[in-house]
């Protein structure tokens, strides 16, 4: 009787240290789930600040460009087309932001066009260097969030298969490239001085 008295205690001593360790190992996945959820949340609210920074600084860049046309733009023509596509851009995907870029180069031309002797310092920046540089900021700190967002989403959604969370576009995109190559290897970008341009003839 002793001898069932003492396995049933070994047991039950058992299933309560068991039932202690499973109540740890649970407390312990909420945590890591709330502090992965707690960082997801936080990068999101870091790109949605960012994108309407880089919103703004897009805007203005389409009112420098249209300030300079010598002549009022007609409503509905290409240029001024072009230049409403800019600001209606929602910037939110690779190709958004190769949208962007295509437009901007664009709208440079339309300049080379109508003011002589107009050469931008890179095709797709209007004469407005450190907004240029903002934006440029802007998309790379886009970029690199979206990436370090979509790497928690992924681990999270490991351990959370029937509550996965959505990632985010990527934001891979051909003129990436010359975003890196300024940053890279153009001095004056660190420097926030933009280097000598070629003036338009008077």
């Amino acid at each position: 009787m002793e001898s069932i008295f003492g396995l049933l205690t070994i047991l039950f001593n058992l299933t309560l240290v068991g039932g202690v360790v499973m109540f740890i190992f649970k407390v312990l996945k909420f945590r890591k789930k709330s502090d992965f959820k707690n960082e997801i949340d936080n990068l999101q609210a870091q790109i949605s600040l960012l994108r309407i920074s880089l919103k703004a600084k897009v805007k203005k860049k389409s009112f420098t460009f249209r300030s300079q046309f010598p002549k009022p733009l007609i409503t509905g023509d290409l240029i001024d087309t072009a230049l409403n596509e800019l600001i209606e851009n929602k910037l939110e995907t690779g190709k958004e932001l190769q949208a962007y870029f295509d437009l901007s180069r664009r709208i440079n031309s339309f300049l080379v066009v109508n003011i002589q002797g107009y050469s931008p310092i890179e095709d797709f920046m209007s004469n407005d260097f450190k907004n240029e540089i903002s934006i440029i900021r802007l998309i790379k700190d886009i970029s690199s969030l979206s990436a370090r967002l979509n790497k928690r989403s992924d681990s999270y959604n490991l351990t959370n298969q029937s509550a996965k969370l959505a990632t985010v576009d990527n934001l891979i995109f051909t003129s990436m490239i010359e975003v890196n190559r300024i940053f890279n290897d153009t001095p004056e970008v660190h420097e926030e001085t933009p280097p000598v341009a070629k003036k338009p003839a008077a």
